[in-house]
């Protein structure tokens, strides 16, 4: 049984994703002092009176766009999800009173009247405010039950809460994710990296493998997302920059729970000069670097761009699991298996150090290549969550002790002492040596090349820290 769904509407820039993120208790909406932010449906599930309910964040309604199909596209899902939705915090600004947006906004409201509360917004200076003062001002308007509140301090909050669990009927906590294996295509090689493709059904695990998708403005992030949850959960628009949030959702494949989360476009931070457009590519970056796998999402009918490996060199860096996935394939003329090879071969040659991330091929808008993915998210996960036992490392390091070539020290050779594998996800050594400063950055790549050939550590970061040996 799904959770009743609670949609928080309004006009643009009343403060519907600062409540939002109130109810939710997390910063999962971009807040800016700009009418127009939030574009998709956000979802964030509550738990209240021991059952769960569903809020959702809307865009703010009519949605102030110059792009007349992005708008209608826009204002058509709020419209949608205002339909189905089993409740409606209609949220207004306290501060500005009754204006001509509220009464537009009442025309769509009116036929759903009994399921809609009023939220009197940014009464930020009033302790506690008057609901007399909101029946008085927003008179003759839908709505059944008025709460004032100021989202920005937390006043009312719980007030709402109190409501929801009375007027709604909070399901158990069960699990309603839809399996979405019957909605790919099977791919030629449904291998993952290193293993069999499709993982078993009773290896489950129930905690679901966070995947973030990353990339350019405009490389098909959000039809992605789509396409494996078989519903239009993203705004799908070809300008550049659609999605600005970081949109969560959740779904299972082979029985194993996964959470997606669709981000805004990353273009160079240092090139960035509008506020909020820095601000979502630090958030999209920031849900990278905390996925358990992030998707570096590439347009490949463009060929392979600089920004596309900068970003795999940023997650690379930082010890992130990735993947790095060449969408549109559909769109490439003349592909064959040939150009699939010489695809990935210009991908290893130039990616530097993130050579070592997998490579699939994909097409996000027919399907291709998702099962491909999912199952290579999975195999390098479980990559990235190797344990090496110390025993086995140290008869290695030994080993290669007489193996070094001496090019790759400064003065006297470098010794190998004894090391310890120290973390996962990445994995991480500390090797006790004679003098770490005589250690060359070649001797580093070096020792990383002999222990990924040693224990097959494949696709995955290592991170080798160097201690003297005292």
């Amino acid at each position: 049984m799904k959770p009743p769904v609670v949609l928080v509407v309004g006009r643009p820039n009343v403060g519907k994703s600062t409540l939002f993120n109130r109810l939710a208790g997390r910063a999962a909406a971009v807040v800016f002092d700009r009418p127009g932010v939030t574009r998709d449906l956000l979802e964030a599930d509550l738990t209240i009176g021991g059952g769960a309910i569903r809020i959702m964040d809307s865009a703010g309604w009519p949605y102030p766009g110059e792009d007349r199909d992005l708008t209608e596209k826009i204002n058509a899902t709020v419209e949608r999800a205002i339909k189905y939705c089993e409740l409606i915090l209609w949220v207004v600004d306290g501060q500005a009173g009754r204006t001509g947006g509220e009464d537009a906004f009442a025309e769509r409201l009116m036929p759903h009247r009994n399921k809609t509360i009023l939220i009197v917004n940014k009464l930020d200076e009033l302790q506690k405010p008057s609901a007399r003062w909101a029946d008085a001002e927003f008179a003759g308007l839908p709505w059944t039950e008025a709460f004032p509140i100021s989202a920005k301090h937390g006043r009312g909050i719980s007030d709402i809460l109190t409501c929801l669990e009375s007027r709604l009927k909070p399901v158990p906590i069960a699990d309603d994710i839809p399996d979405v294996r019957d909605n790919l295509p099977e791919d030629e090689s449904d291998a993952g990296l290193g293993g069999p493709g499709a993982p078993r059904d009773d290896a489950v695990e129930s905690e679901p493998l966070k995947i973030s998708i990353l990339g350019r403005p405009n490389v098909g992030k959000s039809t992605l997302v789509n396409r494996l949850l078989n519903r239009d959960r993203m705004v799908v628009s070809d300008r550049p920059g659609t999605t600005r949030d970081a949109v969560e959702s959740v779904f299972r494949y082979h029985g194993r729970p996964f959470s997606i989360v669709d981000t805004a476009g990353v273009r160079r931070i240092d090139r960035i000069t509008d506020g909020l457009e820095r601000t979502m590519s630090k958030i999209a970056l920031h849900s990278g670097e905390n996925a358990d796998v992030s998707v570096a999402l590439m347009d490949i009918s463009q060929g392979l761009a600089e920004q596309d490996l900068r970003l795999l060199s940023f997650l690379w860096r930082r010890g992130v699991t990735a993947v790095a996935a060449a969408n549109k394939w559909d769109l490439v003329p003349d592909r064959s298996a040939e150009d699939a090879r010489d695809l990935e071969d210009e991908f290893r040659k130039r990616a530097h150090e993130s050579h070592e991330v997998p490579f699939v091929l994909v097409s996000a808008r027919t399907g291709h290549g998702l099962t491909t993915l999912l199952n290579t998210a999975l195999a390098v996960r479980t990559a990235a969550r190797q344990k090496i036992r110390t025993p086995g490392l140290n008869r290695r390091l030994q080993e290669w002790n007489a193996e070094f070539p001496t090019g790759l020290f400064r003065g006297k050779p470098g010794k190998l002492k004894y090391g310890v594998q120290t973390g996962t996800e990445p994995i991480s050594f500390k090797i006790f040596v004679n003098d770490p400063k005589t250690f060359r950055g070649e001797a580093i790549r070096y020792l990383e090349k002999r222990l990924r050939s040693a224990f097959g550590i494949v696709g995955v970061p290592i991170q080798i820290g160097l201690a003297e040996n005292k």
